[in-house]
């Protein structure tokens, strides 16, 4: 067996020269190819870079929305509570008493013309009620007529 260097039975394998390989173009190609994937890197990362401020800024303008809704309700939670303690204080006895002589409402008796009914009719009940109507117009007229015909107001 020989090991030295140089009597292997594969051929070694050869670089082409500078003039072999036609010269700087494909050198030049390879340039720009590389100057090419730098740029797109730089693009891409400049690209996600700019959509990250602008999502922030999204986020950190609903974030302040958010808030100011939160106050907002904290508000009118208090409102809310606030009416229902003056509601509760302004049905007590003590605050109507108070309220009757601050304004001077004397209480009195309701008499009958004060008094009124309010009714609900059906549509069978409010047709009865109309002809009963117009039948008691109708009579009354002939009364008056005949009062005028016999002379007597």
């Amino acid at each position: 067996m020989n090991i030295q260097p140089g009597n292997s039975k594969t051929p070694k394998r050869r670089v082409p020269s500078h003039s072999e390989t036609g010269g700087g173009f494909d050198a030049l190609c390879s340039l720009f190819a590389r100057i090419g994937q730098v740029t797109l890197f730089i693009f891409l990362f400049g690209a996600l870079f700019h959509t990250y401020i602008k999502l922030d800024q999204e986020i950190n303008g609903a974030e302040a929305g958010i808030r100011r809704i939160n106050e907002e309700c904290a508000e009118i939670d208090r409102d809310i509570a606030m009416l229902k303690t003056r509601r509760d204080d302004s049905s007590t006895l003590p605050f109507i008493q108070q309220q009757i002589a601050r304004f001077g409402l004397d209480l009195h008796y309701v008499t009958q013309d004060k008094q009124q009914d309010i009714r609900l009719y059906t549509n069978a009940q409010l047709a009865r009620l109309k002809r009963y109507y117009t039948a008691e117009s109708r009579l009354i007229v002939d009364n008056s007529s005949r009062r005028a015909q016999m002379g007597i107001r």
